[in-house]
């Protein structure tokens, strides 16, 4: 069965940045990224459907259930596009954090939420099946009741569904932390509970009061950070916040 994907008009979100000195416009093309992640979705599902007898060697069926058991125009894809810190860049402390994010387009750096009606059972990112192995590849249906392995930050992060209400996206190397904009400003959210409770802080606070900026040079130097093992007393950078985003879509 093949995989229907609306043909829809082009949709372009446009950010204009204004910090005290300057104003930056960014395209984010949300119609490719969900075509990007609705086609690997798609292909995942037939690969996981025509090597069912290898995986299942992997996954008892009688432990784990496998989405190929539902039909594949089921599901609902709900991406969560992945940009990173710009290359070299020298963070000053009073500049708009923002200007440091690398925004351009990448359709293959993201994750995206599978949902089954209203229903969330899968988290993923996007692969490519020539780096993967047939473990990750293959489409598991999650349990997130499961508190071993989604009982923590990471998989309460997840369950509250933010990208069902919010444009929602990560930077990399800001481990279980989302970004999401609203009310034409953008926020961290981290720090979720167990009853659906979490921190939100507007970005730029968010930087310079949570992460500071020892851990700051780490994710600049390539490393992951997250913000439950952040030492309290470092945290001691200057931030801005007097700034507007604006959305528009075309």
């Amino acid at each position: 069965m093949e995989m229907i994907i609306k043909k829809i008009s082009l949709i372009l979100i446009s950010f204009n940045i204004y910090s005290q000195s300057d104003s930056i416009k960014l395209n984010i093309n949300l119609t490719n990224y969900s075509e990007k992640a609705n086609l690997n979705f798609n292909e995942r599902y037939y690969y996981t459907y025509n090597n069912f007898d290898s995986i299942k060697q992997i996954f008892n069926p009688k432990e784990f259930k496998y989405l190929i058991s539902y039909d594949i125009d089921s599901f609902h894809i709900k991406s969560i596009p992945q940009f990173e810190i710009k290359t070299n860049a020298k963070i000053c402390r009073r500049e708009n954090f923002i200007n440091y994010i690398n925004f351009e387009n990448d359709f293959e750096s993201q994750y995206f939420n599978i949902y089954l009606k209203d229903r969330l059972i899968m988290n993923t990112r996007y692969l490519l099946k020539e780096k993967s192995d047939i473990v990750d590849f293959s489409l598991i249906e999650y349990d997130f009741n499961n508190p071993i392995m989604y009982g923590g930050i990471h998989g309460f992060l997840m369950k509250l569904m933010l990208e069902r209400k919010f444009f929602v996206f990560m930077i990399k190397g800001f481990g279980d932390t989302y970004f999401i904009y609203e009310k034409n400003k953008i926020f961290a959210i981290y720090n979720p509970d167990s009853n659906g409770n979490y921190e939100k802080k507007e970005i730029n606070e968010y930087v310079g009061k949570v992460i500071g900026k020892r851990e700051l040079k780490k994710i600049l130097n390539g490393y992951s950070i997250s913000t439950t093992q952040i030492n309290n007393s470092i945290k001691n950078m200057y931030y801005n916040k007097n700034y507007n985003v604006f959305l528009k879509i075309n």
